[in-house]
């Protein structure tokens, strides 16, 4: 069930949805959860031994599902959460294990 409590339900579904492959982002993959006006909220799939470029113009949140990344002089781990500033870019970098990153963007811009 997509909406267990049980933290390894959820957490184990996110490997089953679909997956699609971001074209202008080589080593990317996104599993779209929801979408407004206001906010997009995704789980992105990064590969292993990538360079991450994300647009967070209007703010965003990062929690590391899987795997991890550094991103300037941070080194984020699995349950690691990052909160980018609006009008910011985020570069990370992936290690051999890539990660799996639920994000959520644009919903720290005041509207």
């Amino acid at each position: 069930a997509l909406f267990s409590i049980d933290s390894l339900v959820v957490f184990g579904c996110f490997t089953t949805l679909g997956a699609v492959d971001e074209k202008d982002r080589p080593g990317v993959k996104t599993s779209p959860l929801y979408r407004d006006a206001n906010e997009d909220v995704r789980v992105e799939h990064w590969a292993p031994d990538t360079t991450v470029t994300l647009d967070a113009r209007g703010g965003a949140e990062l929690f590391v599902l899987e795997g991890g990344f550094t991103e300037g002089e941070d080194e984020l781990r699995k349950s690691s959460w990052l909160r980018v500033p609006v009008n910011s870019m985020v570069q990370a970098e992936t290690a051999e294990a890539g990660a799996r990153v639920w994000i959520k963007t644009g919903h720290l811009v005041n509207r």
